[in-house]
């Protein structure tokens, strides 16, 4: 018998709540694609910025100002990039739907299919909470990157005036 919470509720209501879970499933797939791209965006972006910070540091003639500058946000920049594609790596994530191995212990139970829905929606609940799990985590270390970025730039104009005198 299905110990899940959503078993009291009648059928027309869990149809609509196991609906409603699976487009709430599938919205979250979206949204994760949109911040993979856009953490792989804005790795890309600084490590091209970063490549050029290096050629800058190495081609162009030293100079007290521009060295200390350079080198800051060789750091800062490399570290930001670091951070980003971290947040941009392939991660576990909950999907809609059911391998149909999943239902190999009900098909052997006594349960109803009422409650084999009922546990459906508890297991739902579950991976869309840890879906939204995943995507503060991935959010958060992405501002962390953004993060690194503004400070290596306050940084750098710091390290340009104190250089300059």
């Amino acid at each position: 018998m299905s110990t899940s919470p959503y078993a009291i509720a009648p059928g027309f209501r869990l149809d609509e709540i196991i609906r409603l879970a699976e487009t709430r499933l599938a919205a979250q797939l979206t949204v994760a694609i949109a911040a993979d791209q856009r953490g792989m965006t804005f790795a890309s972006f600084l490590a091209t910025l970063e490549a050029a910070a290096i050629a800058a540091l190495v081609a162009l003639p030293s100079s007290p100002v521009g060295r200390a500058s350079l080198i800051t946000i060789v750091i800062g920049f490399g570290i930001g990039t670091l951070i980003a594609l971290w947040s941009a790596q392939p991660l576990k994530w909950s999907m809609p739907g059911y391998r149909p191995s999943d239902w190999l212990a009900e098909i052997s139970s006594v349960d109803t299919i009422h409650e084999d829905r009922a546990a459906m929606a508890a297991h739902y609940d579950e991976m869309i909470q840890d879906n939204e799990d995943v995507l503060a985590a991935n959010a958060n270390v992405l501002r962390s990157s953004l993060t690194a970025v503004a400070i290596t730039l306050v940084c750098a104009a710091i390290a340009a005036v104190a250089a300059h005198g």
